[in-house]
């Protein structure tokens, strides 16, 4: 069994492009999807009462209902706590420390550890996405969003790294391009325009992909 566990940034991605069939025919194929409760608390409550939210709370809850996606709820004991306070004190400027990961990620990669090497994180926010692949760029990156100087405690980092060092990172750019190749899109039509015109809803609804890597996954086909 494969494992993809979403965070919130990914799942609404999926759902406001109205993508959710997606899930149904890869969970035909021994593909498990889970959301940690974070994310669910992140996304249906809200969306009950928020109309920004509500089209994705009603399709989340819809796959729940039909055990195409679970909610896992599980204790994480001390150890959340201290990666919790390690990552978000990995970058630091001179008025404090910045929050990297909130809980509906952290919980994300909680639950990836729990579950083992056959599982996938399928993340589309960028700041989350880059500390797990790539930090340096973050540092970058957060410098140039906040135009200040920018520290990296780099013993935090190290440590932090080591802890996520066997999670692998998908988006849902890559789920529609797999689903694409195998043919769930085939009543839509199978040419190029059609999964150009898909990645960039996923771009509008959230997903972090440059214009170049869409074009790569189209001329991939």
């Amino acid at each position: 069994m494969k494992y993809i566990v979403f965070d919130s940034s990914s799942i609404i991605s999926m759902t406001a492009s109205n993508l959710d069939f997606i899930l149904e025919e890869m969970s035909k194929k021994k593909v498990k999807f889970c959301i940690p409760q974070g994310v669910y608390d992140e996304i249906v409550k809200p969306g009950e009462a928020s109309p920004t939210l509500g089209w994705s709370s009603g399709q989340i809850q819809y796959l729940i209902k039909n055990k195409i996606l679970e909610v896992l709820n599980l204790e994480f004991g001390s150890e959340y706590e201290h990666i919790d306070n390690l990552v978000n004190n990995i970058f630091y400027t001179r008025y404090g420390p910045l929050q990297i990961l909130q809980r509906g990620e952290l919980e994300s990669i909680f639950l990836i550890k729990k579950l083992g090497e056959k599982s996938l994180f399928c993340i589309d926010e960028l700041i989350t996405r880059k500390i797990i692949d790539d930090p340096y760029k973050l540092k970058d990156l957060l410098a140039k969003r906040y135009k200040t100087k920018l520290m990296m405690d780099e013993n935090k980092l190290r440590e932090f790294k080591v802890f996520i060092d066997d999670i692998k990172v998908v988006r849902s750019v890559d789920l529609v391009a797999y689903a694409f190749k195998n043919k769930y899109l085939s009543k839509f039509g199978n040419d190029s325009h059609l999964l150009r015109s898909i990645l960039y809803s996923l771009k509008d609804n959230g997903c972090a992909v440059l214009h170049e890597e869409i074009d790569k996954y189209v001329e991939k086909l």
